[in-house]
């Protein structure tokens, strides 16, 4: 049958579907490079036990979620209607 070709509204959906998961990556990688040097900070100091490094990578997680992207598949997980 071919491609179904997209109506304008469609297309910009799409597209901003595309910059949400681009910035979601980014987001990731900023999120998962924050994470580590708070670990090795930690670790350096020894200020903290590991229990709070978790914590951490779990509200980074629920934050990136909020935006609706999954932290860590790093794939957009919008509306589906």
């Amino acid at each position: 049958m071919g491609e179904t070709p997209y109506s304008i509204g469609k297309k910009i959906k799409f597209d901003k579907q595309w910059e949400t998961k681009k910035m979601g990556c980014w987001m990731k990688e900023t999120a998962k490079q924050m994470i580590e040097r708070a670990n090795k900070e930690l670790q350096d100091e020894q200020m903290y036990t590991k229990k709070q490094y978790p914590a951490l990578e779990e509200t980074l997680a629920v934050t990136i979620h909020g935006l609706n992207v999954s932290f860590k598949e790093c794939t957009y997980v919008g509306d589906e209607r």
